[in-house]
């Protein structure tokens, strides 16, 4: 009786984590749409790290991707989206602008409404971006870390399952010594 409801409990567990784990991702950590848009986004950035003439940029700006979504806020958000800013306008040959090294916000404030219309476009356009990467890229880390976890705890409930099993051998060789006695 005791394995049958190990068992029984075991099963429920298993079937929760996988039944649940695309209502928790979804509810607990953004909407699909801008999960899909945040992918699409940074493949692109990531093919781009691998041109010849420009690969430097945009490599550089997948590290500070990786980096920054971290721990996302509006300057970490800021400094991202100014970083690809940068590899896009030195790739379609317009002047760049290193708002991102200015660290004084009243600084970068000045810098960005320096910027031509243009850069400012594709500025706005890729900070909008960054946000859907980041929810991309934390989704990828949630979901490696439920199959993580998943292994891990089927893992330890099955050496659960064997402890158990050699539990209950052990009380029916008792209980076979008693009544022999």
């Amino acid at each position: 009786m005791p394995q049958q409801m190990l068992h029984t409990f075991l099963v429920c567990t298993v079937v929760y984590v996988f039944a649940f784990e695309d209502v928790i991702y979804v509810y607990g950590q953004g909407n699909q749409e801008m999960i899909e848009h945040g992918r699409t986004q940074y493949q692109l950035i990531k093919e781009r790290s691998t041109l010849p003439q420009y690969g430097t940029c945009w490599k550089s700006a997948v590290e500070h991707l990786d980096e920054g979504c971290r721990y996302l806020s509006e300057d970490t958000q800021s400094d991202i989206a100014l970083h690809i800013t940068n590899c896009f306008l030195e790739m379609s040959g317009h002047e760049t602008y290193n708002c991102e090294l200015d660290r004084k916000p009243n600084l970068r404030a000045i810098c960005i409404s320096s910027m031509s219309d243009r850069a400012f476009n594709v500025y706005t356009e890729f900070y909008t971006h960054t946000q859907n990467i980041c929810w991309f890229l934390r989704g990828q880390i949630w979901h490696e870390t439920i199959a993580e976890n998943t292994i891990k705890v089927g893992k330890q409930l099955k050496v659960t399952a064997q402890n158990q099993e050699s539990l209950l051998q052990a009380q029916k060789r008792v209980w076979t010594f008693r009544k022999r006695c």
